[in-house]
């Protein structure tokens, strides 16, 4: 059993002889304990080396180490064995009213003792203090507490058993009361208030309860905030980067995409001029430009004509060659008109063999 201390606040009678108070029964931290008062704990103590043990407050505030409190007997003294139904009559003089509550460091509850030889030992001065009398498990490790106190022992699974009407108790002022007393009807409207049931969350608490949950709730809400703020400010800035790189992209994509156009011209122009000297029936798909010039020119001058000709002389070559067939076919067809005795191919071919003979002398 571990004997938690709580300073006695001052008492409230009520009409029917009840005390009735509000009062911080537990707290967090560090507390100090000789090793007679841990043997049982996991690890070899020395009986009289005075240990450091920390009570960390996700231990102190478990929801079971929290249930285990509800409705906890309370005693004159530390009885000598555990309280239970067995033996409740003999030890109980009162009880804690409802589930406790978190208040900071601390745990708080509401309690009445309710036996007039217990009342009559605070009236008197006597046994002024609580203490809680509860099971835990006590592992011997040395680490330091988050605000950078050693300890050399953990308390784990704490479960209340009862609380204890003590003259000295181990804590001392560390756990203060709270107020004079419990009773609604002795507190002021404040006090009254704070002392109320509220709903959060569809969850009925006491306000205070409340109130120290909402404010963790803020408090992690505007670091989410800031966090948010912080990542959206980075997306912001990688977003102008992106901004910035489409815009350098469209401005190089420009001049490509007018060149893309232009050999689009170039090749529909192309294959327009071949077609009108070879004919409209003339495949060229799948032929380069270069093919396609060599096959007019050969169609105009004769098979080999450009052979081993440069790029650009063939270029020179078609431009001419492309004149060539447009002026032979217009003087062909006026031939056509005035000697209409002659097949259509026959004039087509003298023309084509008075072009070819006097091809040598043309400029290329």
């Amino acid at each position: 059993m571990d004997r938690d201390p709580f300073p006695l606040p001052a008492k409230h009678i009520s009409g029917e002889g009840y005390l009735a108070l509000s009062a911080r029964i537990a707290r967090t931290g560090l507390q100090a304990y000789y090793g007679h008062e841990l043997m049982g704990a996991d690890g070899s103590v020395e009986p009289e080396r005075l240990y450091q043990v920390y009570r960390a407050p996700e231990e102190v505030f478990d929801a079971e180490s929290l249930e285990s409190f509800r409705h906890l007997p309370i005693t004159l003294g530390h009885p000598a064995e555990g309280v239970s139904a067995e033996n409740y009559k003999e030890h109980a003089i009162g009880h804690v009213i409802g589930l406790p509550v978190r208040d900071g460091d601390f745990l708080r509850a509401e309690l009445t003792i309710r036996d007039k030889s217990a009342i009559e030992h605070l009236s008197v001065g006597e046994a002024r203090e609580l203490s809680v009398g509860y099971h835990a498990e006590v592992t011997l490790i040395s680490g330091e507490t988050p605000d950078g106190q050693s300890f050399d022992a953990v308390q784990t699974q704490i479960r209340a058993n009862h609380i204890a009407l003590v003259p000295a108790a181990r804590c001392g002022p560390a756990c203060r009361i709270l107020r004079d007393c419990a009773c609604p009807t002795c507190l002021s409207s404040k006090e009254h208030n704070m002392s109320e049931l509220t709903t959060l969350d569809g969850e009925q608490m006491p306000l205070a309860e409340a109130v120290e949950k909402l404010k963790t709730a803020n408090a992690r809400m505007a670091e989410a905030l800031k966090d948010a703020e912080a990542t959206i400010a980075s997306l912001s800035a990688d977003l102008e980067t992106k901004s910035g790189e489409v815009e350098a992209l469209s401005a190089k994509a420009k001049p490509m995409e007018d060149g893309v156009q232009a050999q689009i011209k170039e090749r529909a122009q192309l294959l327009a001029d071949a077609r009108l000297a070879l004919g409209d029936s003339a495949d060229l798909a799948g032929l380069s430009d270069a093919e396609i010039r060599r096959r007019v020119i050969d169609s105009i001058y004769g098979e080999g004509f450009a052979s081993g000709a440069s790029d650009h002389a063939l270029t020179g070559m078609y431009r001419v060659a492309v004149r060539d067939a447009l002026k032979t076919r217009d003087t062909l067809n006026g031939h056509i008109a005035s000697h209409s005795s002659t097949t259509d191919r026959q004039r087509a071919e003298i023309r084509r063999n008075q072009r070819l003979a006097s091809a040598w002398q043309k400029g290329v």
